[in-house]
């Protein structure tokens, strides 16, 4: 096996190096048969790129210099387009808070090919353990090769490498296995090929049901917006995705918010309910509100825990889902954002200037009791108040009337059960 070097470059004059957990990164690395260079000048990184062909090119960037933006502009066109014959097969990490938190900052980084942008270092050290793993295991009989960069996989690895590596680069592509042209290649790997044990197993994606949860989030403490880089390079977007057969169209929202954004959110209520009709069926969305979920903490005197504020972290690691996510303020997100769809500029600013949000109960299943709601309230949580009104029974007569009867108690209305023979 040869040897997989990995370069940290540190490409802003102004951080004291002394700062950076240089010694963390190296002994995380040294077990895991990587060769680390810790750079801090452009020149030295393309002088290394003559004689080495690394695995992963991990630059340390926070911005604000205009000649460190350009060494590492430089540095990254070296990787991709010339000087080393790897091309797309080096993974690129920028290490940077500010960018990590900037959607703008992420879009800009990732037009330049840079696989992932992050400020976690644990999830650094997860990337590069996965790397590290799968590019060291023995080639075996069941070989195949990715589209976009022509790497020798195993057909295990294949949808891990290609939503690390490639989740960004143009679709649709063909499966390597079954030549099927896919839109979604390591979805397409995990539903047709490989054994999950999922609820979605044995469902392929013809089955899908045409059935959406969207999902608007709004953190509470600064108004942000959870926003997700979708894959293939297709904008920014609200979390969300199909719902599985079976599925609560609740469950389906907080999973998918969960998979694309890392984010584990409560669902407060509904914004609106979309039924559109076609020569070839239907579709069915539900444009849901929520908020992150309060973290719970435990008090230093091991008593009760309580609940606190906390601005949760969205991903940063690409995969099959999304690229990575971020929450974005309404000034951020006028300033030339690329969008895929246009739910955000619709629901954004309705709810940020208050717009009705409906309660949950309107989505029922049929065996559900009516819930009572005054027709003026206008709470989300309206639906959850007990109300101080008479019980309404309505009763068949043998005439093919109906009769009322009342009495003190929370409202519901139901048909009695009639013995017609009666």
């Amino acid at each position: 096996m040869s040897t997989m070097h990995v370069i940290v470059y540190s490409a802003d004059q102004c951080i004291d190096q002394d700062s950076l957990p240089s010694a963390a990164l190296s002994s995380f690395l040294a077990p895991r048969s990587f060769a680390s260079h810790f750079l801090a000048s452009s020149v030295d990184v393309l002088s290394l790129l003559l004689n080495v062909s690394p695995a992963v090119v991990l630059i340390k960037h926070e911005g604000g210099e205009d000649v460190a933006r350009a060494n590492v502009k430089e540095v990254i066109s070296r990787l991709r387009y010339g000087g080393n014959s790897l091309g797309k097969r080096v993974f690129i990490i920028l290490w940077s808070t500010r960018a990590s938190r900037d959607a703008r900052e992420r879009s800009y980084w990732s037009r330049k090919q840079i696989n992932m942008v992050t400020d976690s270092f644990s999830d650094i050290c997860t990337v590069l353990s996965e790397i590290q793993t799968h590019l060291s295991l023995s080639p075996d009989e069941t070989q195949c090769t990715c589209p976009h960069c022509n790497l020798s996989l195993t057909f295990e690895y294949l949808p891990i490498h290609v939503g690390l590596y490639h989740i960004q680069d143009p679709n649709p592509v063909a499966c390597p296995k079954c030549d099927q042209v896919v839109p979604n290649l390591p979805k397409h790997f995990e539903l047709a090929h490989l054994s999950i044990t999922s609820s979605t197993a044995s469902v392929g994606p013809k089955y899908r049901q045409p059935v959406f949860a969207l999902v608007v989030c709004r953190r509470q403490s600064d108004g942000r917006f959870l926003m997700v880089d979708e894959v293939s390079s297709q904008g920014w977007w609200l979390p969300g995705g199909g719902v599985n057969i079976g599925e609560d169209l609740i469950a389906a929202a907080e999973r998918e918010t969960m998979e694309e954004a890392g984010v584990s959110v409560q669902i407060k209520g509904v914004l609106r309910v979309e039924y559109t009709p076609s020569n070839y069926g239907f579709r069915l969305r539900v444009i849901f509100y929520a908020e992150p979920l309060p973290l719970i903490s435990q008090k230093s005197d091991n008593s009760s825990p309580t609940r606190q504020d906390r601005s949760f972290t969205p991903k940063t690691i690409p995969d099959s889902q999304s690229a990575a996510a971020c929450w974005v303020s309404l000034e951020q997100f006028g300033q030339h954002l690329p969008l895929r769809g246009r739910e955000p500029l619709m629901w954004f600013p309705y709810v940020a200037k208050g717009g009705k949000i409906w309660p949950l109960s309107i989505l029922t299943q049929e065996k559900d009791e009516v819930m009572f709601i005054p027709n003026s309230e206008s709470s989300i949580d309206a639906a959850t108040e007990k109300v101080s009104s008479p019980t309404l029974r309505i009763v068949k007569t043998s005439n093919d009337e109906y009769e009322r009867s009342e009495g003190e108690s929370t409202v519901e209305f139901k048909f009695a059960e009639i013995d017609e023979g009666d």
